[in-house]
């Protein structure tokens, strides 16, 4: 592992240490999951880490840090402890370093994180999930748009869309977060065959059996063994295709998260934003 790797692995620990104590139940998923049947731990060129929960787990998970998180070291970011955050899901961050991308509103938090997934039922009729689908893909566009940093340097074009997508309702940015978050538990009260991890695109791809999450295996990621859903293999496949265990193209051996300032040393808070870039307070 890499320094950024090692704290990522630090914080996984940090939650599955919280989790257990709370008696709660994740999974690694996505990339990580894909790394640890691959590589035994993380992609080589990957840098973030990526677990699920299901949403009664994940609604408990809050109250558990709250209890059992080690506070000196970490912080819980949702909708509901940061107003800047500009992502619907949660994340763990390392309180003592940056991660600072560029793109998030000034405040926001931005140490070395790891995302938090929830994942709630989907509808199975065809025509309910493809509209479902399509107005997530929407709001998730728009989403990304209205809460990130509005640029004053950026293209007028931008600068007109950001501001015309504030006036889509609620106007409010906490309203607006309350809503979304709500409006993706709608189908929580229907028993469904259909579920489908959360996050910011893609819905329809992210739409999955609940049956590969029926048991739970313990899988080899770094030095250490995390639980993994039991279909694991059909997850793969799902998201990665057949050939998950092919490696890319060498063009595409590289991070798609993109930072502005990595400082394993020092807070996000210990910088501010000027007008050539970010600067040490």
């Amino acid at each position: 592992m890499n320094e950024t790797q090692q704290k990522c692995f630090d914080i996984l620990v940090e939650i599955d240490r919280v989790c257990k104590a709370a008696n709660l139940k994740y999974f690694i998923y996505a990339g990580t999951l894909l790394g640890a049947v691959r590589h035994n731990g993380f992609i080589p060129w990957d840098d973030d880490i990526d677990i699920v929960m299901m949403r009664k787990d994940y609604n408990r998970f809050p109250q558990a840090c709250l209890e059992y998180l080690n506070k000196d070291k970490f912080e819980l970011q949702s909708i509901y402890t940061d107003p800047n955050t500009s992502n619907p899901w949660m994340k763990l961050h390392d309180r003592n370093t940056a991660f600072i991308s560029g793109g998030r509103k000034d405040g926001a938090m931005e140490g070395i994180n790891i995302d938090i997934f929830p994942i709630d039922n989907a509808p199975e009729q065809s025509c309910k999930l493809k509209n479902r689908a399509r107005y997530f893909d929407t709001m998730n566009f728009i989403y990304q748009y209205r809460f990130q940093y509005h640029n004053p340097k950026a293209s007028w074009k931008m600068r007109v869309f950001q501001y015309l997508i504030s006036f889509i309702p609620p106007f409010k940015e906490q309203a607006f977060k309350e809503k979304y978050d709500r409006k993706i538990q709608d189908y929580n009260h229907y028993q469904t065959r259909n579920v489908v991890y959360f996050s910011n695109r893609k819905y329809m791809r992210k739409v999955i059996d609940r049956s590969v999450f029926a048991e739970t295996e313990f899988i080899q990621f770094e030095t250490q063994k995390f639980p993994a859903p039991s279909g694991w293999k059909e997850v793969l496949i799902h998201l990665y295709g057949d050939n998950y265990m092919q490696l890319p193209p060498i063009e595409q051996q590289k991070t798609v998260h993109g930072s502005a300032i990595v400082d394993l040393e020092h807070s996000w808070r210990e910088y501010k934003r000027g007008d050539n870039g970010y600067e040490k307070i």
